[in-house]
């Protein structure tokens, strides 16, 4: 089902331990909502064999499921795999503004539903739900309190580092509640009753999201944001500099600061350049801008003041006044490629340093490592610590990409600013 284009979309994705029945859910929920909204009925076979789609260079084996309820449009990401919802938390296709954590009643907590809530802490997407699955092969009641205690305990290890951050919602059991019931056999029922023992957990799960996942801020409301690609001199002109809008818009007379350097250059813009080649000046505002392709964007360029003599290079950042600086220290979460990826065979280890990509550079950092971890394999993640040698612009949920020796090695999204 194809969803409104004018329209905002709000992205979710399911998360937990492999077999606990997350691609069950998200059919039984594509049935229910046929009833309560707008959706395609999808089959648990349709999601569990998704084209893998390529995202910063890496795969990810991933399903988009569209639909919309309570007037509000979803597109919801379901992987297949631990490894798939990794790197969709790391380095996925679109911003994820909340998440269902599926538990089996079963099994319970285990270590993969543990590694991708600690990650999706880490990387500021809350848990908005947790569906604790699979009731139906319960013979003792002891074991749902077992395992909802568990849950409990587990967000609650995390919500310190969320509570106060995105949204109203974070990572414990008040604004995570706890929804018991069976995607099976609410995906087997061939009925139509909504007052269907099994429907209704789904139905009060479609609730909760519409009531605690909020609508992100649209790329044009965020302060304007454009990576710096070229720089010249336009005799008799001033300064102009190209790139690749990122977000915001952007009019003739707004104050901006290049971002970039150990100090912010501050700069007036008196022009937009329509043609790169033929130089024409437009005195109308211009918008974030992305080409009806999702992987190609528009180059487009501005007429700078007062930046004469000042060092102005690609790699840096065109951005409002006090809306983005440039750091050297910073943590964040990575996803080392596997070789069959494109990545390399060596591991990452402690002091390495290798190139990192912010925006249109390549800026060599050191890399220190947990003393759990000591090393990172191909195909696998972990939280890193970086040291840049010089600042280059970026703030919480920066992505980035690693390379060494001129080869691909990885990606990775900023956590936590140090300095």
């Amino acid at each position: 089902m194809e969803l409104s284009k004018t329209e905002p979309r709000i992205n979710i994705c399911t998360i937990g331990h492999f077999a606990h029945g997350k691609t069950t859910l998200v059919a039984a929920m594509t049935r229910v909502l046929t009833m309560i909204g707008r959706a395609e009925v999808r089959s648990y076979d349709s999601l569990q064999n998704p084209h893998d789609r390529w995202e910063s260079g890496i795969p990810i084996a991933m399903a988009q499921v569209d639909y919309e309820t309570s007037g509000k449009q979803y597109s919801h990401f379901d992987c297949v795999d631990h490894i798939d919802h990794i790197k969709n938390l790391i380095d996925g296709p679109a911003p994820i503004s909340g998440a269902i954590l599926v538990v089996s009643s079963i099994d319970g907590v285990m270590p993969q539903t543990e590694e991708q809530v600690r990650l999706a802490q880490r990387v500021g997407v809350p848990i908005f739900a947790v569906f604790l699955n699979k009731i139906d092969l319960v013979k003792d009641e002891e074991l749902i309190e077992l395992n909802e205690m568990e849950i409990k305990e587990l967000l609650n290890t995390y919500s310190p580092f969320i509570k106060g951050g995105r949204g109203d919602f974070g990572f414990d059991e008040n604004s995570a509640p706890i929804i018991i019931g069976s995607a099976k056999k609410a995906l087997q029922y061939r009925g139509n009753n909504l007052n269907y023992d099994y429907w209704q957990p789904i139905l009060q799960l479609t609730m909760e999201l519409t009531s605690r996942v909020a609508q992100p801020q649209q790329e044009l409301e965020q302060p304007f944001l454009m990576s710096i690609d070229d720089v010249f001199k336009l005799e008799g002109r001033g300064i102009a500099v190209t790139g690749i809008i990122k977000r915001g818009r952007l009019a003739i007379g707004n104050p901006l600061e290049i971002v970039g350097s150990p100090s912010p250059i501050s700069t007036i813009c008196v022009g937009t350049i329509e043609d790169i080649d033929s130089i024409v000046f437009q005195d109308e505002e211009v918008e974030s801008s992305r080409a009806e392709s999702e992987t190609q964007q528009i180059r487009t360029g501005f007429l700078l003041e007062g930046v004469e003599g000042k060092r102005i290079e690609k790699g840096q950042v065109l951005a409002l006044p006090k809306s983005i600086a440039a750091h050297t220290n910073f943590e964040a979460e990575v996803y080392h490629l596997a070789m069959e990826e494109g990545g390399r065979h060596a591991p990452l280890v402690i002091n390495d340093k290798i190139q990192f990509g912010f925006w249109t550079a390549d800026i060599t950092g050191t890399v220190s490592l947990s003393e759990d971890s000591g090393v990172i394999l191909p195909g696998q993640n972990d939280s890193i610590t970086v040291e840049l040698e010089k600042p280059v612009a970026m703030e919480k949920g920066t992505r980035f990409t690693m390379k060494k020796d001129d080869g691909k090695m990885g990606v990775g999204v900023v956590t936590d600013i140090i300095d």
